[in-house]
């Protein structure tokens, strides 16, 4: 939120505006705009395939993490081990 310290553009009404235009620069402008919300959809859908991406190299590491802590409880093979004895 803006304090009254700050300057704010102030908001306008494109229909308004559009409306005070010729024929050619509605057109451009309306072109401008579809351009402008085509680039906002392919950023959040960039966005989106990166959460993505990333949550399933998370899920990834998790996985192989656990799966190798269980593995590692289970082996036994340290359990059956003895020392040798020394000689004398």
């Amino acid at each position: 939120m803006a304090t009254p310290n700050e300057k704010v553009l102030p908001k306008i009404d494109i229909e308004k505006e559009l409306s005070n235009m010729n024929p050619i620069q509605q057109m451009l402008v309306r072109k401008t705009m579809e351009r402008n919300k085509e680039r906002a959809m392919k950023i959040q859908r960039v966005r989106r395939n990166v959460r993505l991406t990333g949550f399933l190299l998370g899920a990834f590491v998790v996985g192989v993490y656990a799966y190798t802590i269980t593995s590692i409880k289970q082996e036994t093979f340290l359990d059956d081990f003895e020392e040798p004895q020394k000689r004398k």
